[in-house]
Formats: structure tokens, sequence, C-alpha cells
């Protein structure tokens, strides 16, 4: 029920945020805006800032990251298109996969 509770709580301050442009209530959510989950999101990515959870966009080369998760909630997102997510010592960055 607290889950219902928080969704409907989200779903409607969600729709006092979104740009008109958008092309749904709930999907193709752009940069900033608050989701439950990463395909709400025009990135994929839905990540926790601090308790709230916000579309963000995917990490660029040389920027800390994490493979697909549980519902495309993240700390930090998953690369951009044509980088690999790779071991750097205790954190994974997004590196290009055709750099030697």
């Amino acid at each position: 029920m607290k889950l219902s509770l928080g969704f409907i709580i989200l779903l409607l301050l969600n729709m006092g945020f979104s740009s008109p442009s958008n092309y749904g209530v709930i999907f193709g959510l752009e940069d900033g805006e608050l989701c439950v989950e990463g395909d709400q999101c025009s990135s994929y990515c839905c990540m926790d800032f601090n308790g709230f959870n916000r579309c963000a966009p995917l990490s660029i080369e040389g920027a800390v990251c994490e493979n697909d998760g549980l519902w495309d909630v993240y700390d930090h997102c998953p690369c951009e298109s044509g980088l690999s997510c790779v071991n750097s010592g205790s954190k994974k960055i997004c590196s290009d996969p055709n750099d030697s």
C-alpha cells in the first residue's frame, strides 16, 4: 500500500513539473524530472539524488558508471552508447572499447 501511495504522489508531482513537450505523463521524462524507474526517462536512467529519484543523462567517457540494474535506478548511470562500463580499481568507469 505504501508503494502504491508513493507512486500516486510521485505521479501527481510529476504532472505538475512535466513540460508540455513530453509525450506522456509518466514516460519520456527529461533530465531532472522525478521518476520511479529508468523506463520513464528519455535517457533510461533514473538516478537517486538524496532519496529522490530523478532522470539523469547517461555517463560520458571517464565518468563513474554502473551496469544495468533492477528498475534502472542507479547511483551512477550506465555509459553512453558505444562506451563500456569497466572496472578501474574500486570503481567502474566508462571507457571506449576501441581505445588501446
